[in-house]
């Protein structure tokens, strides 16, 4: 029965676990791609840059959709053993001039605390991204911090967040099955380590790319399509 399949599926084009594959791959490159985008537009956006120390606490959406609101998130946290009195300045793109927006705090050692920016439609610029930059400053002994996040926008609707977790569910499902699917496949085992490195690059790139890392996505979905165009070379040879 195997040999018979192996002998079906030379006369196709591509087999199905590979059509699989290189969908969930193509999905995971493309989600890593924009997300990894907009976090570079970002850091290259124009804000000044005040400190050295980069500032973890800035969450934003990966994804929006035209006409969405979504919500920034800043959460500040006074790691000292004395109280501090910060300055938060946090600045949004607007088709104009950023919308800039100081406040202060007071935190005891070890307080926390979250702030939030509302962002939507009125903030988009270049067409298609939306930045942030926030600031802590003033804090003695922690050392000045801040950091930036971009946001790119669908030319669609719906809500933003729903459509990045069922993407990113969808290209992992994709990705698992296909490479399943290889694992029964006599003729096709050979690929199995190469495509697993793509696999691995792509989903780790995902992970970067979601986080904020932008550099590191970026050189792992490099390396992931050189993978693909190297395996694509050797399977047509075969």
């Amino acid at each position: 029965m195997g040999a018979v399949y192996s002998q079906n599926m030379k006369k196709s084009f591509l087999p199905l676990p590979i059509v699989l594959f290189g969908l969930g791959v193509l999905l995971g490159i493309t989600l890593s791609t924009l997300a990894a985008w907009a976090d570079y537009e970002s850091a290259s956006y124009g804000f000044a840059h005040r400190a050295n120390s980069p500032f973890r606490g800035l969450s934003c959406p990966i994804l929006m959709t035209q006409g969405e609101s979504q919500t920034v998130k800043i959460k500040m946290t006074n790691t000292s053993g004395r109280a501090i009195h910060l300055s938060m300045r946090t600045e949004i793109s607007t088709r104009l001039t950023p919308d800039t927006q100081l406040e202060f705090f007071d935190l005891a050692p070890g307080e926390s605390m979250q702030a939030q920016r509302t962002i939507g439609p009125d903030n988009v610029d270049f067409g298609q991204f939306i930045f942030v930059k926030a600031g802590i400053f003033s804090a003695y002994p922690l050392p000045d911090q801040e950091n930036t996040c971009g946001i790119f926008i669908l030319p669609m609707q719906g809500n933003g967040s729903t459509i990045l977790i069922t993407t990113t569910i969808l290209s992992i499902l994709l990705i698992a099955g296909g490479m399943f699917m290889l694992c029964k496949i006599d003729g096709l085992k050979k690929n199995f380590n190469g495509l697993l490195f793509i696999a691995v690059a792509t989903l780790l790139a995902m992970v970067f790319s979601f986080s904020g890392l932008w550099i590191q996505s970026t050189l792992l979905l490099v390396l992931a399509i050189l993978a693909g165009f190297i395996m694509l070379g050797v399977t047509t040879r075969q």
